[in-house]
């Protein structure tokens, strides 16, 4: 019987019944997902992961449903594949805490280098087994509200993003003009960033400590302060 889409989400140790369960989970994979699906196009990242895991283990519409918490009652492959794909990223980064194993083919580098992996609580890579927990409702990673900047603001948070780096550099009485690449090594979109180009929102969301430290001020206070007001 399919889950009641209605019920409303509830976290672990609340009183709740099994939809008010699997509703909260599908509220926390959404919150997880989003952010880390928007960093590809839809193709770009099924090739990726039919590449990566050697068969194809998630369609279009599942990538959707999870995003969008509207998936309900997924089957487990690809709840698992999005977990194992997460963990083959982060190895592939060079995250030395997952163990040696399956990393992202050599020949599609540039699809996955600068990309970020998603975490739990606790900063570490979500495997397969906790996002089996996460879409399931059964624990609260306690993430609050995930940093998500749409793809509609993208130009604007850019600018915004861009005059408040400038702001702050002439503040410091730093020459950015003459030490651009120098900065860009820091931050790798702190160029772009500085010349008035627009950054996609997954790009800025996965910079923000970087561009922080430039700034000297913390990561939440650059977001609340410049991009949320956007948002």
């Amino acid at each position: 019987m399919p889950t009641h889409k209605t019920a409303k989400p509830k976290a672990p140790g609340q009183k709740r019944n099994i939809s008010e369960t699997v509703a909260f989970g599908r509220e926390q994979m959404s919150k997880i997902t989003r952010p880390f699906f928007k960093q590809w196009s839809q193709p770009a990242f099924l090739k990726l992961a039919s590449a990566t895991l050697g068969e194809k283990c998630i369609h279009s519409t599942q990538v959707k449903g999870f995003a969008e918490g509207t998936l309900r009652d997924a089957s487990m492959k690809p709840v698992v594949a999005v977990g194992t794909l997460n963990i083959v990223l982060a190895r592939s980064l060079g995250v030395k805490s997952v163990g040696v194993g399956l990393k992202c083919p050599a020949t599609l580098k540039d699809m996955w280098e600068d990309k970020f992996y998603m975490r739990d609580s606790k900063g570490k890579p979500i495997g397969p087994e906790l996002m089996l927990s996460i879409f399931a409702g059964l624990i609260d990673l306690e993430i609050g509200n995930i940093r998500d900047i749409p793809v509609s603001k993208e130009k604007l948070v850019s600018k915004a993003l861009g005059k408040h780096l400038r702001m702050s550099l002439q503040r410091q009485d730093y020459d950015w003009l003459d030490k651009v690449k120098e900065l860009n090594k820091k931050c790798s979109i702190a160029e772009s960033l500085l010349m008035g180009k627009p950054v996609k929102g997954a790009q800025i969301v996965n910079q923000l400590n970087k561009i922080s430290t430039i700034t000297k001020e913390s990561a939440e206070d650059l977001w609340q302060v410049v991009i949320h007001p956007i948002l």
